[in-house]
């Protein structure tokens, strides 16, 4: 560090490797070059229906779950009789 020159903290000396590391991470993207707005749709149209796929997966575990708490319910109570 040079006298008189205060280092906030926040900003970073800009060298040569710190311009490459951020043109990598931050120029390039991080689809890559080879990676078509086509890869990038079909990726998300998958995503959607994965997305659905659970959604549905998840409402039929509630259903059954609260199928087998009423099926216990009645269980317990008929036992008593």
């Amino acid at each position: 560090m040079t006298k008189g020159r205060k280092w906030d903290g926040k900003s970073r000396v800009s060298n040569k490797t710190y311009r490459k590391n951020y043109d990598e991470i931050f120029k390039k993207g991080v689809i890559g070059n080879e990676t078509t707005l086509g890869d990038v749709k079909d990726f998300l149209e998958e995503a959607e229906k994965e997305k659905k796929e659970l959604e549905e997966s998840y409402k039929e575990s509630r259903r059954q779950t609260k199928e087998r708490k009423h099926f216990h319910a009645k269980a317990i109570d008929g036992y008593g009789e």
